[in-house]
């Protein structure tokens, strides 16, 4: 009993019982933050799960009635069919959603379909979308539709401005109306009942393939309004007897007239339309002397692997995209100095070209000249050397660079393994992505002009040491990319014309108010010390919150409690009083 007494008669130990106390509060601290990260990262990993999910569910094929569609964002996008043909009419909503568009070939080639409705939804259809329905008498539109209207069963867009679709057996005689600017690509295609068609002088441009493969059409008269023919126009038209180009036509795309030419153009050897573009050669092949009255070369020679020499006049201004593209036998060819554009792919892919005069000026398109395996030299004068223009010429050794060059493109001379020396003109202000990448270089000057210079511009070529200024951007350049340099100090005149970009900077500076300037200066501090601040203020309440709940918890023990009662089953018998003890706990004898 003595023992008890003194356990309980002994005063609290206040100091251990704070200590405690603290530890379990960090210890709390530590499960808060430990929580709060762990919530986050289940957040993430179910938007990341919504976001998969959402996606895969877009691939998901549902079908309503005769079409099969899938979500696309709010939209049901229609890439199926499964009706009988016939009258087809497709619905305003598919699965509660509107029926927007339709993915590229659904209806192709379907001799089934004799008429198809649009809806007021309708806004996106390719353009091939209804080519080779041989039945197909028309095509209407619902009220209201934004993109696409209908005129006895032809289709427009854009407003009326463009024809879009002539239904393959709407009519064999038709009369686009005035007020169309544009033929749509594929409008007439393979229509083999269209014998007779009238363009009117306000069309503009007649798109690709327009009237591809028009078996029976027997004239065509272009009107002079038309600046633009595109690829495949009037491709295969057989029977075309009568055709009319308006003699200042100069955009004529690859074969738009192939092999028409032959019935309306066929007394010369040389095929020229428009104005001067020459779009067939007709004689014999291996060696080529093109005229002086050509002004514009299309893709003439496009992958003829007969042709070894050609001789372009003077006179020539422009050699089109994919000119020669793929002439795998051309060794010579002679370009001479009225050339002014060498257009995209122009000679690429010819393995055999071992000579190319490139005239003062004159623009080089982008793969101009790529992968011209035996191409030894090149002098090039231009503003841009376009993106790839020289790429994968092995044995590319000569190339020298004109003071008009501002510009040398991504993939300019990726791959010339044998280019083992380049001087960089000071006009020079742009190098390109991968430029000079995998080239035999070892030492290169750059400008002190250069402000911009892509990812990887020399990369991979090994060994190499690039010349720079002090404090250049070049400079900056070669040292962030880990470069061997060699350093120049920078002269009177780079310094003069440094300070004149300081000033101006300066002077923008001084335009800005000053809690722009403030903010441009110490953005990333006001970043950090935000993030911190925030999460200073969440540590201070969670402290806040655990000292309020130590403080009740102190509270609580310091309040004084009664004594428990005594638990007797029963009376004790009758004896002498005994004295109550000096502790606030009674015990009884058993104790």
């Amino acid at each position: 009993m003595d023992k008890c007494l003194s356990m309980t008669s002994t005063p609290l130990d206040t100091e251990k019982l704070m200590t405690i106390t603290a530890k379990n509060g960090i210890k709390r601290l530590l499960c808060l933050l430990l929580a709060l990260i762990t919530a986050l990262a289940v957040c993430s990993l179910c938007v990341s799960a919504k976001n998969s999910s959402s996606e895969d569910d877009e691939d998901d094929i549902l079908y309503d009635g005769d079409f099969c569609y899938i979500v696309n964002g709010k939209n049901a996008l229609i890439v199926g069919y499964t009706g009988k043909g016939g009258d087809v009419v497709i619905p305003e909503e598919l699965g509660g959603l509107p029926a927007a568009q339709i993915r590229r070939n659904v209806f192709l080639e379907d001799d089934s379909i004799i008429s198809v409705h649009l809806p007021a939804a309708m806004k996106d259809i390719s353009e091939e979308q209804f080519c080779l329905c041989s039945n197909l008498k028309s095509i209407t539109v619902a009220a209201g539709n934004k993109v696409y209207t209908s005129v006895d069963g032809v289709l427009f867009s854009n407003k009326g401005k463009t024809i879009a679709l002539h239904p393959a057996a709407h009519s064999t005689e038709y009369d686009i109306p005035e007020g169309v600017t544009r033929i749509g690509g594929y409008c007439f295609f393979t229509n083999k009942k269209l014998a007779r068609v009238t363009i009117p002088s306000t069309v503009r441009e007649i798109g690709r393939n327009a009237f591809y493969d028009c078996e029976i059409l027997r004239s065509v008269y272009i009107p002079d309004s038309v600046k633009k023919v595109e690829a495949g126009a009037f491709s295969w038209c057989l029977n075309l007897k009568e055709l009319r180009v308006p003699d200042k036509l100069s955009d004529i795309g690859r074969r738009a007239f192939f092999p028409t030419y032959t019935t309306t153009h066929s007394d010369d050897d040389f095929v020229v339309l428009g104005d001067s573009v020459l779009v067939a050669y007709l004689g014999k092949p291996y060696y080529v002397v093109i005229p002086s009255y050509v002004k514009t070369i299309a893709d003439v020679f496009y992958a003829d692997e007969e042709v070894e020499e050609v001789v372009i006049s003077e006179g020539v201004k422009n050699i089109n995209d994919s000119a020669f593209f793929g002439c795998s036998a051309l060794e010579y060819v002679t370009v001479p100095d009225s050339v002014e554009k060498i257009g995209d792919w122009a000679f690429y892919g010819c393995v055999k070209l071992r000579d190319v005069h490139i005239p003062d000026g004159a623009s080089v398109g982008a793969y101009a000249f790529g992968a011209c395996e035996k191409l030894k030299s090149a002098a090039v004068n231009c503003e841009e050397i376009s993106t790839g223009a020289f790429e994968y010429c092995p044995r590319l050794s000569e190339v020298t660079l004109g003071s008009k060059v501002k510009t040398i493109g991504s993939y300019a001379f990726y791959g010339c393994e044998e280019l083992d020396s380049l001087t960089i003109p000071d006009s020079v202000t742009e190098i390109g992505g991968s430029a000079l990448r995998r080239t035999g270089i070892k030492k290169l000057t750059l400008s002190d002009k250069i402000e911009k210079i892509g990812q990887y511009a020399f990369s991979d070529n090994d060994g190499i040491v690039l010349t720079v200024t002090d404090g250049t951007y070049a400079y900056k350049y070669a040292k962030k990319n880990g470069y061997e340099m060699k350093v120049k100090q920078a002269s009177s005149s780079t310094k003069k014309d440094d300070k004149k970009k300081d000033g101006g900077k300066k002077k923008k500076e001084a335009e800005k108010s000053p809690l722009l300037k403030f903010y441009e200066e110490y953005k990333t501090y006001i970043f950090i010390g935000g993030g911190a601040l925030i999460l200073l203020i969440a540590l201070l309440i969670i402290l806040l919150a655990a000292r309020k709940r130590k403080k009740r918890r102190r509270a609580a023990s310091a309040e004084p409690q009664a004594p428990p009662e005594p638990e007797t089953a029963a009376e004790p018998p009758a004896g002498p009083e005994k004295p109550a003890p000096d502790d606030a706990y009674a015990f009884t004898d058993e104790e």
